[in-house]
C-alpha cells in the first residue's frame, strides 16, 4: 500500500488518484485510452477541480491504475467524502409554495 492510502480518511482524491497513476507509470493520455476516461476528466480530478467522480468512473479507473481491492476501496471513500453534504432546511423556515406566480 502506498503512502497516501496510509494517510486514511485525511488523504483526498486527487492525490491517491495521481500517486496511483505515477506508480504505475502511466501519463494521464495512457491512463485515459485504457479506462475510456477522457484527458480533461482525469486531469480535472487530479487538480481538485472534479472532487468526487461516480463510483462507475472510479471502477473504470482502477484496472489500468492495477489497484487491490484495498485501495480500490479508499479511493471510493475519498471520493464519498469530497462530496458536498446533503443540504438541510433550517428549523422553522417554511417549505416553498407551489405557486408559480412569485408576486404572492
Amino acid at each position: 500500500m502506498t503512502n497516501a492510502a496510509l494517510g486514511g480518511a485525511a488523504t483526498t482524491f486527487k492525490v491517491l488518484l495521481k500517486e496511483y497513476r505515477v506508480r504505475a507509470g502511466l501519463t494521464q493520455e495512457e491512463l485515459a485510452e485504457g479506462s475510456g476516461v477522457s484527458v480533461r476528466a482525469i486531469s480535472d480530478m487530479e487538480r481538485g477541480i472534479a472532487k468526487s467522480p461516480q463510483r462507475r468512473t472510479i471502477e473504470a479507473l482502477a484496472a489500468p491504475l492495477s489497484l487491490s481491492d484495498d485501495e480500490l476501496t479508499g479511493l471510493q471513500k475519498a471520493a464519498r467524502q469530497g462530496r458536498a453534504p446533503a443540504r438541510t432546511r433550517a428549523a422553522g423556515c417554511p417549505r416553498p409554495r407551489n405557486s408559480t406566480n412569485a408576486s404572492g
